[in-house]
């Protein structure tokens, strides 16, 4: 990717690779923290939406079991 990739996206395109680059970057700050601590209890419930104005919005039901 270069300069002109990012200048010629469409706002779309520019939310999606936004949104991919913070899933990752949150992925990267999960794997540093120890295991003990990422406990599925201990998550945050909360959901962030990110559409025409980012809001926090409740809390999200918790993750299915297998």
């Amino acid at each position: 990717m270069n300069a002109s990739d990012l200048l010629n996206a469409d706002m779309a395109t520019l939310a999606r690779w936004g949104r991919q680059g913070l899933a990752w970057w949150t992925a990267e700050l999960a794997a540093l923290v120890p295991a003990r601590w990422r406990a599925p209890a201990a998550r945050a419930r909360a959901v962030l939406h990110l559409d025409d104005r980012a809001r926090l919005v409740g809390t999200a039901p918790p993750p299915r079991s297998r």
